[in-house]
């Protein structure tokens, strides 16, 4: 089958071929490995769980092959089904290796097969680590954090890999808690912001006397009128005064007739 696809590679048909081949490296084996190790004791809701597996990755390569010219190089949109079913394939490992099995595996299996079909199918981004070239610039992290993840694989083998598969395939719920926690506080600090910046650019219109929509000035007849009210209410203070005034001045020449 790896002939033919190599014989195709590059055409319409080649690109069918591989999904196909990877529907069955991805998709049957991990669901009937699974079904096998530990889902047949549940007779018929073990094969629908194993057939949800399998449904879900054609799905998921069925959106790839459709979606792949337009979406965004720097992430897979759901888990990748080769993710997936290392996710299953992982975990048989682990269980094979401490001795689990009973209820406690047939719950794991489980839950686990449906979440990572579920995550197939999901929209969550998935970092496609397509942007790390050799032949670009890598950033000196890369170069530490590689060789490492390899010696620790090398020491626990089972272990490592069920959690680099389970690392995986939380980060595309991280990422999407993550850019909506962004989006929510982006919004609230710029309205928050916003809010502010109105409320500032307000007292200074009123204190240099122009309008609010027309900061820059232009709108000399509202500067005006507000001058022209200013003025009036000056007038209207200084003859206040004046009345007052007058009135103090008469009340002493008032009163002195009734002292004589």
């Amino acid at each position: 089958l790896m002939d033919v696809i190599a014989i195709y590679e590059g055409t319409r048909f080649g690109a069918e071929l591989d999904s196909l081949a990877d529907f069955v490296n991805f998709g049957v084996a991990p669901a009937i490995l699974i079904y096998l190790w530990s889902l047949n004791a549940l007779r018929t809701a073990g094969w629908v769980t194993a057939l949800i597996l399998a449904i879900c990755c054609a799905l998921r390569l069925a959106r790839f092959n459709v979606s792949s010219k337009t979406a965004d190089r720097r992430f897979f949109e759901g888990l990748p089904s080769p993710s997936a079913a290392g996710l299953v394939s992982r975990m048989v490992w682990v269980a094979v290796g401490f001795g689990v099995d009973g209820l406690p595996a047939l719950a794991v299996a489980m839950a686990l097969t449906v979440l990572a079909g579920a995550l197939m199918v999901s929209r969550f981004a998935y970092w496609s680590f397509k942007g790390v070239s050799p032949r670009g610039r890598i950033s000196f992290a890369y170069v530490l954090i590689i060789p490492l993840i390899f010696v620790l694989i090398a020491i626990d083998p089972p272990r490592v890999c069920f959690i680099l598969a389970c690392t995986y395939a939380s980060s595309g719920i991280v990422i999407a808690v993550w850019r909506r926690w962004r989006r929510q506080s982006g919004r609230t600090g710029g309205g928050r912001f916003l809010r502010a910046g109105e409320a500032g650019h307000r007292q200074h219109a009123q204190t240099r006397g122009c309008n609010l929509k027309d900061p820059s000035g232009a709108g000399h007849g509202d500067s005006r009128r507000l001058k022209s009210t200013m003025d009036a209410s000056a007038s209207m203070a200084r003859g206040a005064a004046q009345v007052t005034a007058g009135e103090e001045v008469d009340a002493p020449g008032a009163a002195a007739p009734s002292s004589a």
